[in-house]
Order: C-alpha cells, then sequence, then structure tokens
C-alpha cells in the first residue's frame, strides 16, 4: 500500500499528560509538590521522603542506574495501579549515571574519557530514561514529575556582561534534554521581599514561608511553559494543574470572582474591612500569588 500525505495529516495533537520538572531551592517543598499527584511512585535516587506526609508514599530506592531503567521498564510493561512518576532528584539520579557508565567502560571518573566526552557518553545513556518515561506517558497515561535541585550558575551572556543565575544542578547536556523534553520547567523558591528602612538606606531581603513557581525564563533563574501559565504562581498542586488545564486562561478571573463573593457575603466582615479588602482586590487584580494571599487572609478573618 502506498503513502498518501493526505491519510497521516492530522488536525492538533491528542491531549497527553503533563511532563512537569520542577528545579528548586532546598527544603522548597519539591517533594511534596509531587506526593500530591495522583496515585505516585516514587523513584528515590536520594532519600528525600522525610515526615509523616510521606507515611503511605510508595517508592523505589534503586542501588544502581540500571536499577531505575528497569523500574520505569516494569511499569510500561506490568498492570500496576499508579498514574504518576515521581522522580526524586535528577542530580541525585545524575551520580548514578556517572558511576554506571564510568565502571561500564572501565573510568576513574567522568573527566577520565576527555575533555567533554564523558558527559557526551552520560546525555546519550540519560536520553534511554526519557524514551522510557515518554513510552510510560504516551501507553499508559503516566504524568511525570521531575525534581532537582539548583544551584547558582554565571551565565555567559553573548550581549553584554555575563551574570549569575539559577540553573539545575546538572551537567548542561543533561540539563538541555531534560528541559526541552518537559512541557514545563518550573523554578521553585520562597517568596522574597525587599524593604528600605529609608530612601538611601541599603534594600534588606525579607524571607516569607509563601512558596512559589516562576513559569517563564528570566536572566534569575531558567523556566519555561507550553500551558500559557500565568508568570508566577503558588508552589500548589491545585493551583499548578488548574492553570495547566486551562492554559492559564481565566485562572484570575475565577479567583477575582470568588473572593469578591466572600466579601459581599461575609457576615463577620465589618463594613470597614469589606472596604479594604474590595480595595486589595483591585489593587492585586490580575495576580494570581497575591489574590491567592488575599483569599486566605479573608477566609481567616471569616
Amino acid at each position: 500500500m502506498s503513502f498518501k500525505l493526505k491519510d497521516a495529516i492530522q488536525i492538533g495533537q491528542p491531549k497527553l499528560s503533563p511532563r512537569i520538572t520542577v528545579v528548586g531551592v532546598e527544603g522548597v517543598g519539591k517533594s511534596t509538590f509531587g506526593n500530591r499527584f495522583p496515585k505516585p511512585l516514587f523513584i528515590c535516587a536520594e532519600n528525600g521522603l522525610v515526615g509523616s506526609e510521606f507515611k503511605k508514599t510508595e517508592n523505589v530506592n534503586p542501588s544502581n542506574w540500571t536499577m531505575v531503567l528497569e523500574t520505569v521498564k516494569a511499569l510500561i510493561l506490568e498492570d500496576n495501579k499508579y498514574k504518576t512518576i515521581v522522580i526524586d532528584t535528577l542530580d541525585w539520579l545524575e551520580t548514578m549515571l556517572f558511576n554506571f557508565i564510568c565502571q561500564r567502560d572501565g573510568k576513574k571518573d567522568i573527566e577520565s574519557y576527555g575533555f567533554g566526552k564523558g558527559f557526551t557518553i552520560a546525555s546519550d545513556e540519560f536520553k534511554k530514561l526519557l524514551v522510557g518515561l515518554e513510552k510510560l506517558r504516551q501507553d499508559k497515561g503516566f504524568v511525570t514529575v521531575l525534581l532537582t535541585h539548583c544551584h547558582i550558575k554565571t551565565f555567559s551572556n553573548p550581549t553584554g556582561d555575563n551574570y549569575d543565575r539559577y540553573e539545575m544542578k546538572l551537567n548542561k547536556k543533561i540539563s538541555a534534554l531534560v528541559k526541552e523534553w518537559s512541557d514545563a520547567v518550573l523554578f521553585a523558591q520562597f517568596e522574597v521581599y525587599t524593604h528600605k528602612e529609608s530612601s538611601k538606606a541599603k534594600a534588606k531581603a525579607v524571607g516569607t514561608d509563601d512558596r512559589i513557581v516562576y513559569t517563564r525564563t528570566s536572566p534569575m533563574w531558567d523556566a519555561k511553559n507550553r500551558f500559557n501559565l500565568p508568570e508566577k504562581l503558588p508552589l500548589d498542586y491545585d493551583e499548578v494543574m488548574k492553570s495547566i488545564e486551562t492554559e492559564g486562561q481565566d485562572a484570575d478571573v475565577e479567583l477575582y470572582e470568588t473572593i469578591e463573593t466572600l466579601i459581599d457575603e461575609s457576615e463577620a466582615m465589618s463594613d470597614e474591612l469589606k472596604d479594604k479588602a474590595r480595595k486589595a482586590l483591585e489593587r492585586d487584580k490580575g495576580d494570581v500569588i497575591k489574590l491567592k494571599t488575599l483569599l486566605n487572609k479573608i477566609k481567616a478573618s471569616a
């Protein structure tokens, strides 16, 4: 049977489960975020599942790179109850990968291959994991959540001065593969504000417990998304997935209307407090993070 172009053409793409990578500072809640996804199975390259919230979290603790690939293969071939695979974390997994290829090839360490060659060989081997994860997504509908730490690296700016930024704590060849493959690379950190005692004083950083993700790249961090997400979101499963499912459309509008209704119907809030809340609502319109904070304050006062 001869090939016919008209039979091969399709309109759009089938909707598949998202491939999400979270790059975050230590202790920001990457594992907690991954644990909120439907029926997750963790591949724990590090012992990061500490705390009562992970008491019932099912996980595999691979001792080597081969076991990682075999785990993904088993998920593809065997019937199972899982819907999400979480790798925690990629940078610890990378160490297993380096150890594997060095042992296989009889090398002392990754640098022994010669300038850059070891990292090229490692990235070729890493592609096997991405192929397996993609098959798991295509055949079984799995959501993929990849977690990794970050570090500060100097960015070589071709159009001006170099500057420091947060990047994945991975070799550049592997981090490039991860970024290209992922539908969303989210940079997670604690919300930080700056405060000045006076106009001449040096600004001081003020930390908070609010955990947020940035969805788009900037000079300060590497991020991206294919879902038209707001630039900043809470590091919260419900908020992130709702934005992904709606492709960022009307998320702030829905939140605005929810807050507006709460203010109008609240019996606990005074007229003065309602007036302040309405002013804050108008001021923060369009900013999902600030609207979320305002919603929590209103709920607390109700």
